[in-house]
This record gives structure tokens, sequence and C-alpha cells, in this order.
């Protein structure tokens, strides 16, 4: 089937050949680029490409897993768009321009995950437009389903959604990427992945659009093909604003001349889910020193490559290690998809724990007790140009119930916090890191302190008025032009 999908060689091909070609060009030398050539015999082309990518994949001990569930998704998803295409073979049923067909709505949001519950945040954002817009519909894909293993089917999560939000229900849709059946005043997605795939249609439906530009989603700095794709979009006859969450992302786009000033929006961090700021002023916390006599720092994150260096889990078993072998009640926690064998903790004496993936509500019990998280995360090690942003997600959840963040700052993302106040700066070193929780261990107050004035911080930075509201007024403008 994939040789039949892609000896088509329209948006299909591109999106395939684009994705793998940014993970293959990461690590090969010389680089693959896409010529008129490739063009002629695709099917073989894209088959060269997976090769090439999974024998660097299982080389380089590289994250094939998630690149692949994704690859495989979207190939899932062009053959039942391909079986579409052999009742309405031609181009304008596929893209029908007549406005009686479409369903015409103000605000068409665009996604591929949404409205499962493991993107909280996501679908907090989502809803705000949903119940600020009442002609807003979401069209999603389910494509990254696989991402997070989910096994329901897309129908099955909105029904769900839709039973805890009845006031919703109607509002969802399924959808593939040429959103067939539904034009709109304005369009709004997330990440560059997200965008590009939807592209093509958006254009040939005359929809403008609007999108955030998140770290990760295909986003990264200083690759040739990352800015190519990046000029693609902003060229766009539809493109309208661009949301950027990070100042080095702001600087980055006007630095390589990728994207005018007046069509950039910079809007600090993110929207985070309503309940959880909610939660955190009355969040009942036990603090080491007050209510307990031992120190429990945790680690959360995904891992993505070889022990996690990206994420800085082998400094945070470093660190560990030499706590350990000065302390005996200080425990160690570690949430997300590590495990005992990525990095030997023999060292520990079984002073750590592995919880694994976790639901979101999960959290609101295990923060209960924890002092500290630690993020020595560092960019640009995942691959050329890769970065988190600041601070992380898991180092906001974690915040906002109390817990005193310590985290890696490489790239000097700061701009709202207060180093030793209501956040830690620490350095990518595993001795340094130990000295500064030392000196919290020898201050509880201090320590105390700091989670709780990072709390208030927090749901300050991330609160709706600094969130959600600048996004809404900015969604409000382009819909009234």
């Amino acid at each position: 089937m994939l040789r039949r999908v892609v000896e088509k060689p329209g948006t299909a091909f591109r999106v395939i050949a684009v994705n793998i070609l940014v993970e293959l060009n990461k690590y090969q030398k010389p680089k693959y680029n896409i010529t008129k050539n490739e063009f002629k015999n695709p099917s073989n082309y894209i088959l060269f490409l997976i090769k090439k990518y999974c024998d660097l994949s299982i080389r380089l001990a590289l994250h094939p897993a998630i690149t692949l569930t994704i690859l495989n998704a979207i190939i899932k998803n062009i053959c039942a768009e391909v079986k579409k295409e052999r009742k309405q073979p031609s181009y304008k049923q596929v893209y029908p321009r007549s406005r009686n067909v479409d369903k015409r709505v103000d605000l068409l949001i665009l996604d591929t995950l949404f409205p499962h519950p493991v993107s909280r945040w996501r679908n907090e954002e989502f809803c705000n437009y949903l119940y600020h817009f009442p002609k807003s519909l979401v069209l999603t894909t389910g494509l990254h389903f696989v991402v997070v293993k989910e096994t329901k089917t897309l129908q099955e999560v909105i029904d769900e959604f839709e039973y805890q939000h009845p006031e919703l229900k109607g509002r969802t849709a399924i959808s593939s990427f040429d959103i067939q059946n539904y034009s709109a005043k304005l369009a709004y997605l997330l990440f560059l992945h997200n965008t590009l795939s939807f592209l093509t249609a958006l254009e040939c439906k005359k929809i403008p659009f609007v999108f955030t530009l998140y770290p990760g989603g295909l986003f990264v700095l200083n690759q040739e093909d990352i800015d190519c794709a990046l000029q693609r979009v902003f060229i766009s006859p539809q493109f309208r604003k661009v949301i950027v969450t990070q100042p080095l992302t702001y600087d980055y786009l006007l630095k390589k001349d990728l994207c005018s000033p007046e069509k950039i929006e910079y809007i600090y961090g993110g929207v985070m889910a309503a309940d959880i700021l909610v939660k955190s002023a009355d969040y009942k916390k036990r603090f080491y020193g007050f209510d307990k006599n031992t120190l429990e720092i945790c680690f959360v994150a995904f891992r993505y490559m070889k022990k996690g260096i990206d994420k800085g889990y082998d400094i945070f078993i470093k660190v560990a290690e030499k706590l350990t072998a000065r302390y005996d009640n200080i425990n160690f926690h570690v949430v997300g998809t590590f495990n005992k064998d990525d990095i030997p903790v023999h060292r520990l004496k079984g002073k750590i724990t592995f919880y694994g993936v976790q639901a979101l509500d999960w959290f609101d019990t295990f923060y209960i007790d924890k002092d500290i998280i630690v993020s020595p995360n560092i960019p640009f090690v995942l691959a050329k140009g890769a970065f988190d942003g600041f601070p992380t997600a898991s180092c906001i959840e974690a915040g906002l119930r109390k817990t005193a963040i310590l985290c890696t700052d490489e790239l000097k993302l700061n701009r709202d916090f207060i180093d030793h106040e209501d956040i830690i700066i620490i350095p990518h070193a595993a001795e340094e890191i130990v000295y500064i929780i030392e000196e919290l261990y020898n201050k509880p107050d201090k320590l105390r302190s700091i989670g709780e004035k990072g709390a208030i911080k927090l749901a300050e930075v991330f609160g709706y008025e600094k969130q959600v509201l600048p996004r809404i007024r900015l969604l409000e403008k382009e819909l009234g032009k």
C-alpha cells in the first residue's frame, strides 16, 4: 500500500519525505536533498529514506519508536485518503470550491491529538476558544494517538470528552489533512509540523491561518531544512500571524529574516490547565523539615535518546549517587519513560523509585510530599538545534504544586523568575547541583519559601490573563479583518 500511496507525489510525499529527511540529516553526511529526479519514482525514494533512517536510529541509539509510529500513522492516514480518492478522483472533488458544499465557521482549529486528556494544556487552550467563539470548531485527525500509545479510537476519546463537557457536544469533528467539507474565516494550529501538514488544504480553500511555534514539533534552530519549511509557511498567502513563546524563537526568526516583525506575536510561556492553577494556592503540601524528616527529590521527563542526556537524566543519577553516599534520609523519584536499566542504579541502595508514565491527575497526590524537582536539561544534544522551553512543562506542573524547581537555563530564556527566590537556576554539573541541594537540605525554611513563592509566580505567569486572553484578543483581531 505504501508504494501505491506515494506514487502520487503530492502533499503525502512531501510530508513524509521532509520529516524523514529532517531526522536523517541530523546525523547523515553527506546530507540528502530532494531533487526533481526523486519525484520520478517517489515510492523507491521514500523507502530508501526510511531504511537509512532506521539503520541510523539503531546504530546511534536514537529514538526511532516515536518517529516510526508517527510515520506509520501518517502512512495509515494517507492510505485512508487514497481509498476516498478512488471514489472522488478529481482535484475539484477533493477540495470543493463551492461554498455551498462546505460547512462555514468563524474559527477552525486544526490538530492531531485533541481531545486526548494526556495533553491537558492543549485541551485547555482549545476549550477556551470553543467557549469564547460560538462559531468555532475543532477538526482533529488523531494522528498522534500512537505516540501516547492510545488504544481507544478517536471517536471513543471524543465521546468521553463530550461526556465530560456536554456543553461542547458537536464542536469536535474527525477530519483528515484535506479538511473536506469545511471552510472558515480563520484557522488556528499548534506546532510547525501540524501547520505544514494542513498547509496545502488551507491554501486550496483560501483559509487564513495563525499558528503557535513552540519548540519541538519539527522546529529546531540552525537547520537549513527547517528554515526552508518555515519559509514555506511564512510566504503562504494565507499566513497571518505566528505566536512565539520563547525569546530565543522571536530573535531567531528576525535574525534569519524568516518572518517580518509585524507578523510575530510574542506571548511568553504556554497555556496551563485551569484546574491546576486553581488548586495551586490551596494545595496541601507536606514540607521537609516541617511535616517530615525525609527530603524527596524527583525527575520527570520522557526519554528520547540513550541515557536521556538531553533531559539531564545522567546528571540526575550522578547527583543521586553523591547524595546517597552522604545522607540516609534523601529519596529519589523518576516519572516518565525511564527505568533502572537506562543507567545502572545499584549504588542508590534502594533509594530510587521508578513510576513509569502516569495520568495527569495522579500528580496531585504524587507531589504532596515531593520537595524538589531537578531538571538539568541541555540544548542541542538530542539533535542539532533542538531545545526545550523554559521552564519545562514538567517543572511548571511540579512548581504549581509548591515543589521547588531546580533547572538549567543554558540559553538564558528566563525573563520572569528570580533566581534563589522563586526558582533556582542550576548548572549542568552534578557536583555543583549537589552543593545547592545540600544548602537547601540544611535550610528547610528556604526550601519551603522557594516552593511557595514559585507556585505564586507560576500561577501569575501562566494564568488566564497572561496566556489565554492575549491569544483570544489576537484571534478576535484577525477574525475582524
